[in-house]
């Protein structure tokens, strides 16, 4: 039942004050969008002095601008109750201190999927497939709650606290974290199907040169999914640090 309140929390924190999360997310995402498309264009437009290596680098480095601008902003949103005007605050040292402590921990959890892939791949042609596919769907578990684990030290930084502890006091909940993180993955496996079922007839009449509307359509929807799922784990690292903390607990 926790579990279920947690995630239901989470969710509700994105629609509580939904203006101020509009603006935290607005100019962030139109600038991250402007300048993908913007490289994208040049990119298959070809013959420019610029080689597509640096438009590559150019993306990279504004979306993890933009996104560290949003996150740090969505936990001070929350849990300190600031205000955002249609150009939300730069606040330089936590956007920093959060990009540089989420490049480790992002090298740790593609590591742990990298490993993950490699062990069910070597058993793949010698045991059932049913057992393979059994045995990665139990790692995903214990791997999903180090990774929230580790990402909820991330929310401190925002919010211009030491991170230390932070750990101890995720570690002494890890039954809550491990019963998030497989509501998480069973979400995770069943929303896919759901969606495809549902969109399954709308894709099927989208092609090139095919439904040029329709084919928009579905794009804005991936666009605004994504953001959904970003504002989505945001507002869930921020409800589990909330539940941790003692002197932050959610406004």
């Amino acid at each position: 039942m926790i579990i279920l309140r947690i995630l239901w929390t989470a969710v509700l924190t994105i629609f509580a004050g939904f203006p101020q999360t509009l603006r935290v997310f607005a100019l962030p995402s139109l600038i991250g969008a402007t300048v993908y498309a913007a490289c994208f264009l040049l990119i298959r437009r070809g013959g420019t002095l610029v080689p597509p290596q640096a438009y590559f680098t150019i993306i990279i480095a504004v979306l993890a601008f933009c996104a560290a601008w949003t996150s740090v902003n969505f936990h001070r949103k929350v849990l300190l109750g600031e205000h955002f005007g249609w150009v939300p605050r730069l606040h330089v040292r936590e956007m920093v201190g959060y990009a540089v402590m989420f490049i480790p921990f992002a090298i740790i959890t593609w590591g742990l999927l990298l490993v993950g892939v490699l062990l069910g791949s070597s058993l793949w042609g010698h045991v059932p497939v049913w057992q393979v596919q059994l045995g990665m769907l139990a790692a995903t578990f214990p791997i999903g709650t180090l990774v929230l684990l580790l990402f909820v030290q991330l929310v401190p930084i925002a919010i211009g606290r030491p991170m230390s502890g932070v750990l101890r006091q995720a570690r002494s909940r890890w039954t809550v974290f491990l019963g998030v993180s497989v509501a998480l993955v069973a979400f995770q496996s069943l929303f896919p199907l759901i969606e495809r079922a549902m969109l399954a007839p709308v894709i099927g009449s989208v092609g090139p040169g095919r439904n040029t509307g329709l084919f928009a359509a579905l794009m804005v929807y991936a666009v605004l999914k994504s953001l959904l799922d970003w504002a989505l784990w945001l507002s869930l690292l921020t409800v589990l640090y909330g539940r941790i903390s003692s002197s932050h607990r959610l406004r």
